[in-house]
């Protein structure tokens, strides 16, 4: 009779645990699990008054009846309170620990029947709609310049799907950073400044399916037809610390606070670009020298193609991309994505408030695929190159897009954000639809990554504050030291045509002609783009458009100067050459001036007075023509002569007396140096080739 009993026990608590699911679907979870251990008092309180077998069948089917119910209800409850944590690890993805719930599991699993007892007062995680939602005392440890991922599941939005009420509070609290990390900033002073961040959150659908944050396997992939939708809050620590945060949105009915721990950066991991003077640096001091390449409709190819295209990255020598976030339409490049940024209105316009979930969770995980090989994101947000409607979008529409990519892209530390690919060619923006945009990305933006314009053949107005640096389509390298005075900011020449055989011109110079042109670029202190653009095969794929395979013949020679220039001590700088001295002079009041003349050899004084006679732009137009490149550090440590068309067998050269200085001869084509003298100092001559 007892084992018929136990038997019976397990059937019924099938059809309890069965039941209890769907009352939970219209009754609170918590107060159907307080009903159930109710029930279980109530079973212990009986049990101590049973004296025969019927009374133990009762017995048997209440605890069937709860047994059922509170391990289906507390498990699934539990499930749903566990902070869906994610940890990004650029620098190296097999440290990262996309899921962190099996650590949470384990406590579940020790304690299952008590979890509804014991754990709602310490992890009480309610993020179903309609009810308020809080976390107390979850701790969690990532590391610096690693992005933190809080996530949510509550109702889907009414209304915006972009804009929606979500935000967050990150403060760092300065007393924690001894014990983590030195605390002192960069004059090795003990920094005291309160650091508060304020993070917008954003919704990320109801999942796309087998797919979820950075790629991985989504927790939550299945929850169509539900109503409920997933929201996400990123953060990015820029100092290591204890941080405590807070999460509200949708009048309260979620809200989360909690602590976690940013541990020192990881070995490599140096934080966002910034712009500090002329050059690009790291967030911890470490200079960065840009070298790009152009893939303007990577993310809207195939997945194969698109693969191909990370593999050759993975190989290649760059360390930054530019790539578009709408599909382009222009030669050699006319497919259509296969995703979308947004749904559609009614009158067919394209609607912002309603994102294509699928192209953003498409397009984040290729994101991270660039990110993972280290390589910096250039994001182009518009251009004129559309056939789709992208580009005529009002003003509205422009800032609500922004909204919702500043929401989910911010955080991650490799992403730029360039306004446009040739501004000045999108007809339908006026030059104060742009300084709008621009000021909207520099409000938004909670981290202030680098913002620059792109142009055709008007410069955007870099000296504007939010203007980081100078995106710059020319092939006017003598004047980067102009612009460097000019502005005070980085010069990034970001086209400046591509190594290729196209018909047309600018995509049509040698693989030569392209290392020369990073070689002139790079000397002087600036950043430099690559393209390449071959006629496409039987596959239509051109690198510049699309992406694949590089085939030229610049990108080893490009990686040879990546090494030189990363092996000096410090970032280069022009250094002034002899005519720009002269030209300098003409500033000079005229008895300095004449004893500036008197300082150089009476042998060619009558040289400098020639010069001195032609007008400043007479003057910069003749020797823009001049091809030797000279660049050196703030500190004369490291000094490189670029000489470029020049085939001299012999230079002069001339550096401090109170230096020694080792002299390396480069062939930059064939990718040799040679040591010819180590103790050099004063003046010298330098046999070449």
């Amino acid at each position: 009779g007892l084992l018929v009993v136990l038997l019976l026990t397990q059937v019924v608590a099938f059809a309890f645990a069965t039941l209890f699911g769907k009352l939970s679907e219209k009754y609170d979870s918590i107060k159907l699990i307080s009903v159930c251990i109710l029930g279980y008092f109530a079973v212990a309180i009986f049990a101590l008054f049973m004296h025969s077998l019927w009374q133990f069948g009762i017995m048997a089917f209440m605890v069937g009846m709860f047994q059922g119910a509170i391990q289906a209800l507390s498990r699934s409850y539990f499930a749903s309170i566990i902070p869906q944590v994610f940890r990004r690890h650029d620098a190296d993805r097999n440290h990262g620990q996309p899921y962190r719930q099996c650590q949470y599991c384990g406590i579940h699993t020790c304690s299952p029947v008590r979890a509804g007892i014991h754990l709602p007062p310490a992890l009480r995680q309610n993020f179903e709609g309609g009810r308020e939602a809080e976390v107390r005392g979850i701790r969690m440890n990532v590391k610096q310049y690693e992005t933190l991922e809080l996530t949510y599941l509550a109702d889907a939005p009414v209304g915006s799907e972009a804009v929606v009420d979500l935000e967050a509070e990150f403060v760092l609290d300065e007393r924690s950073t001894e014990q983590v990390c030195t605390g002192r900033d960069s004059t090795g002073q003990k920094s005291t400044e309160k650091k508060t961040w304020r993070v917008k959150g954003f919704y990320a659908g109801k999942g796309t399916p087998g797919e979820g944050t950075f790629g991985e396997k989504d927790h939550w992939a299945d929850i169509s037809g539900t109503g409920r939708g997933i929201y996400k809050v990123r953060f990015l620590p820029e100092s290591a610390g204890e941080y405590h945060y807070t999460v509200k949105g949708f009048g309260g009915k979620i809200s989360d606070r909690g602590t976690f721990t940013a541990l020192p950066a990881a070995a490599g991991n140096h934080g966002i670009v910034r712009a500090k003077g002329i050059h690009f640096y790291y967030e911890d001091g470490t200079p960065y020298y840009g070298f790009g390449t152009t893939v303007y409709a990577f993310a809207h190819q195939t997945d194969e193609l698109m693969n191909e295209t990370i593999e050759t990255l993975r190989h290649a020598p760059f360390n930054k991309i530019r790539m578009c976030v709408f599909p382009k339409h222009y030669l050699y490049n006319n497919n259509d994505p296969k995703y979308y940024a947004f749904g559609k209105r009614p009158d067919g316009s394209w609607d912002p408030d309603h994102p294509c979930f699928a192209f953003w969770d498409a397009f984040e995980k290729r994101l991270h695929q660039l990110f993972e090989i280290g390589i910096e994101v250039d994001l182009i947000l518009f251009h004129p190159y559309d056939h789709w409607g992208f580009a005529s979008m009002p003003l509205e529409d422009n800032l609500t897009y922004l909204d919702y990519l500043l929401r989910r892209f911010a955080a991650f530390p490799k992403m730029w954000w360039s306004m446009a690919n040739e501004y000045d060619l999108c007809a339908a923006k006026t030059l104060d639809d742009w300084h709008g945009i621009e000021e909207f990305l520099a409000e938004n933006d909670p981290y202030h990554h680098l913002i620059s314009c792109h142009q055709c053949f008007h410069p955007y107005d870099v000296s504007r504050a939010n203007i980081t640096h100078m995106s710059w389509q020319t092939k006017q390298f003598t004047r980067i030291p102009e612009m460097q005075e000019c502005y005070g900011k980085p010069v990034s020449i970001d086209e400046c045509c591509y190594e290729g055989n196209l018909p047309d011109a600018w995509g049509a110079i040698s693989g030569e002609e392209m290392t020369a042109r990073f070689w002139r670029a790079m000397v002087r202190g600036a950043s430099c783009t690559h393209g390449e653009t071959f006629f496409p095969d039987e596959r239509q794929i051109v690198w510049w458009a699309k992406g694949g395979k590089l085939v030229g013949e610049s990108p080893s020679r490009i990686a040879f100067l990546r090494g030189i220039l990363e092996s000096l001590p410090a970032p280069l700088e022009p250094q002034e050459t002899l005519f720009s001295k002269i030209i300098a002079m003409k500033k000079l009041p005229e008895e300095e001036r004449a004893k500036a003349i008197d300082a150089f050899d009476p042998d060619f004084r009558f040289f400098v007075r020639s010069v001195l006679q032609m007008s400043e732009e007479e003057a910069a137009r003749f020797f823009a023509c001049e091809t030797e490149v000279c660049g050196h550090t703030a500190d004369d440590s490291a000094i490189l002569h670029y000489y470029d068309i020049q085939t001299s067998c012999r230079v002069h050269f001339e550096v401090p007396e109170n230096r020694k200085y080792r002299i390396d001869v480069i062939d930059t084509w064939n990718m040799t140096q040679e040591t010819v003298r180590t103790d050099a100092s004063g003046k010298f001559d330098v046999d070449l080739p």
